[in-house]
């Protein structure tokens, strides 16, 4: 009985001990421990502090995608940044809707070309243009240009209307091409395509646009072509603001604006009919300027607001893909079919 009554003392004081320990190796391994700690295993446990601030962003949505500004380039007259750089060379700047000159410009002045680059290069005659700034036209001077493939330069010009004066810009065309009365109104923003596979190597996408036909845009699918021959880049269709028009200028193969050509500085101080002797633009200024000019054109298709500086802002929205609609010969495009490219 004496020998009982031990046992019973002996095991009430390791009993506690025992419980102990099995809680202990149970939260090293992380499972709760039968019976009593059953409960708090089963209540939710905050992160670390850590864990929050280590955890990646949301990705923004496309509603929230930041606006797009476009600076204007450097100047290449002191005192007036609206003055551009050829536009046979570098494409047409966007200018404002009430953009015209109060007075005709003068006769043009004699350009003294510097000898050509290269036999196969033509020269792009200069033009006047009219500065906002100082209420007088500027000599934009002409330039060598190595000619895009199967291309034809057709000079821009003033034309007369109410008393004032529009710049009509130039631009490359196939051999006859005769380009289509301007529009009237912007055209709406260009379509979210479902590209299609490439049927082969050396093919390159070219997006779809809209056409100003019949006093309406109808949209044009975007199609795979090849270049004439390596080297040349796809120039996208586009329409150039002036005045309150909208002039369409057809895409085409051309060379990347380092092999264009040479561009020359413009003059504000030129008298009309004066001997002009051109000055070569540095490389990285001409590239500034086309660069500038075809990121301006393509925003202000898409909606963008010119600011005081000469520069843009693109206020970005959602965009949603068109379904595709294939049709013979246009897999993944939208009606109707495209007209043929160069």
């Amino acid at each position: 009985m004496r020998s009982m009554n031990r046992s019973i003392r002996c095991l009430s004081l390791t009993t506690p001990l025992l419980l102990a320990l099995l809680v202990t190796a149970c939260e090293k391994t992380g499972e709760a421990p039968k019976g009593e700690g059953s409960a708090a295993a089963t209540a939710s446990t905050p992160p670390p502090a850590t864990a929050a601030a280590s955890a990646p962003a949301a990705a923004p949505t496309a509603s929230a995608a930041a606006d797009e500004n476009i600076a204007p380039p450097t100047p290449v007259v002191s005192g007036d940044p609206d003055v551009p750089v050829n536009e046979g060379i570098v494409g047409t700047q966007p200018v404002p809707a009430d953009y015209s000159a109060d007075t005709p410009p003068p006769a043009p002045v004699v350009e003294d070309k510097p000898p050509p680059p290269s036999p196969s290069q033509i020269w792009v005659p200069g033009y006047w243009w009219w500065s906002r700034t100082t209420k007088h036209y500027a000599w934009v001077s002409g330039g060598w240009r190595n000619p895009p493939a199967d291309q034809v330069w057709s000079p821009g010009a003033w034309t007369a209307n109410a008393g004032h004066y529009y710049w009509r810009p130039g631009f490359w065309g196939a051999k006859g091409y005769v380009p289509a009365p301007p529009a009237e109104m912007a055209p709406p923003p260009p379509r979210v395509e479902v590209q299609p596979p490439s049927p082969g190597a050396g093919y390159v996408w070219g997006h779809g646009f809209y056409a100003w036909k019949n006093n309406a845009y109808e949209w044009t699918p975007g199609s795979w072509s090849r270049p004439p021959h390596e080297g040349l880049t796809w120039v996208a269709p586009t329409y150039v603001s002036t005045g309150g028009h909208y002039y369409f200028q057809p895409g085409r193969w051309d060379h990347p604006i380092a092999d264009r050509g040479v561009a020359y500085r413009p003059d504000a101080n030129v008298r009309p009919g004066a001997h002009f002797k051109p000055v070569a633009l540095p490389p990285a200024i001409v590239a500034e300027h086309e660069s500038f000019v075809t990121r301006a054109q393509d925003a202000v298709v898409r909606g963008a607001t010119r600011l005081p500086t000469g520069g843009f802002v693109l206020h970005h929205e959602p965009a949603h893909a068109e379904p595709p609609h294939p049709e013979p010969g246009h897999p993944g495009s939208v009606p109707p079919p495209p007209p043929r490219r160069p």
